[in-house]
């Protein structure tokens, strides 16, 4: 069975019938998503949401990481990187002791 996402409310429909009008939501347990991962990857691939549940109170969405979801691309990042070594190298760093760091961190 699936589950078929409304706006207010869910339905259960037969695994057999597909439509392109309409994302599915699919519902499993982590032993189905264990024993079939290729399967259940491909499906979130396609563009179905799958959760896994787990215990009574668990459950987890599994999504695709897409180049938005970084923070910044290589580009940015070594910008980022040429800019502090340049202020290291101009006298405007500033050093940190490790437990400084740890509270700045909230380690």
């Amino acid at each position: 069975m699936k589950l078929f996402k409304c706006e207010y409310f869910y339905i259960f429909v037969p695994n057999w019938y597909k439509s392109k009008e309409y994302n599915f939501m699919l519902v499993i347990s982590t032993r189905e998503f264990r024993d079939n991962q290729k399967n259940y990857l491909d499906k979130v691939d396609d563009g179905m949401e799958i959760l896994i549940r787990r215990d009574k109170e668990k459950t987890y969405k599994i999504i695709p990481v897409t180049k938005d979801d970084t923070l910044m691309n290589m580009e940015e990042y070594y910008s980022m990187l040429n800019r502090g070594l340049q202020n290291i190298k101009d006298g405007k760093g500033k050093e940190y002791t490790l437990e400084e760091l740890r509270i700045k961190m909230g380690l």
